[in-house]
């Protein structure tokens, strides 16, 4: 009897830790860009760049991106070019593993633009890319 109920409990609790593992990052693309620009204006360079995607990383580091320069160089320029950066409301258009976002950045002097990130599915997780 000690077997069938150790049997038992064991298949109810494998589905769940699986489940568990498997959904690791519950946050969307309009997410991701925020707390990547939260992360980047503290300066914590490991951590935001848990939301850009690997092969932009590379890019940037490599030279072969627009920004020329090391990945905490890029940081800093974000900073200085960046003040705040706001997901516009009803703008995140998910299309399988990739999103685009329409953003709000306002800059140092207060001006304010119009752009839009793209994101992609990267290890389950929602990153920024540069490369679309």
């Amino acid at each position: 009897m000690k077997l069938v109920f150790r049997t038992v409990a064991l298949l109810l609790t494998v589905p769940f830790f699986l489940f568990a593992c498997s959904n690791t990052n519950t946050i969307g693309p309009s997410e991701t860009i925020i707390k990547f620009d939260e992360t980047a204006k503290k300066g914590n360079i490991k951590e935001s760049k848990q939301y850009i995607e690997s092969e932009t990383i590379k890019s940037i580091e490599s030279g072969k991106a627009w920004w020329i320069g090391t990945y905490s160089s890029f940081i800093a320029d974000y900073n200085k070019t960046y003040k705040k950066v706001v997901p516009l409301k009803k703008t995140e258009k998910i299309n399988g593993d990739t999103a685009s976002v329409k953003v709000e950045v306002t800059h140092p002097d207060n001006s304010k633009e119009e752009r839009t990130y793209n994101l992609v599915k990267e290890d389950h997780r929602w990153k920024i890319t540069m490369n679309q």
